[in-house]
């Protein structure tokens, strides 16, 4: 993407970080709607955006699989606490090199560009759910929302199990 800017390939985006941070720094863009913050989602959306998140097949979270999926839970909800405070530089010693695009410093202003976009404890907004119906049926006629029943798409319960043991 980056390349295709900087050779006017393209007029227009829709991007994620790190790419854009790098299209930022090299004033290569201007930015219309920045949904790495609350403000742009709120613009765009109406509300949380949920863009990331942990899937779990019924079938692995079932009760049988009862340590795994606790370790799992408290994995992600201490990876997120920990995400609101941590320095971007411990967060990019944290993932994987290839993370960086060869660029420490710019996956660190990427990262703290997105920051408050993290949930903060696992638990998901509580328009995200609606907020992604909505737009997967704004891109896709073919989906009828009035059979999809959202509480049947998503849990905190993981979420809230894990902080009750911190």
């Amino acid at each position: 993407m980056v390349a295709a800017i900087e050779n006017k390939s393209v007029d227009g985006i829709s991007q994620a970080d790190p790419a854009l941070t790098i299209l930022q720094e090299k004033n290569l863009i201007k930015i219309v709607v920045d949904t790495r913050t609350m403000k742009g989602n709120q613009e765009l959306f109406g509300g949380a955006m949920p863009a990331g998140l942990p899937l779990c097949p019924a079938a692995r979270c079932s009760p049988r699989r009862r340590t795994r999926r606790r370790r799992w839970r408290h994995a992600i909800v201490r990876a997120d606490e920990w995400l609101q405070t941590a320095p971007p530089s411990d967060v990019a010693k944290a993932v994987p090199t290839g993370y960086l695009l060869g660029d420490q410093a710019i996956y660190e202003k990427a990262f703290a560009n997105v920051r408050e976009t993290i949930s903060p404890d696992g638990i998901m907004p509580e328009d995200g759910p609606g907020n992604c119906l909505k737009f997967l049926v704004e891109g896709d006629p073919k989906i009828e929302p009035a059979k999809i029943k959202l509480a049947d798409t998503w849990t905190n319960e993981f979420a809230e199990r894990a902080k009750k043991r911190s």
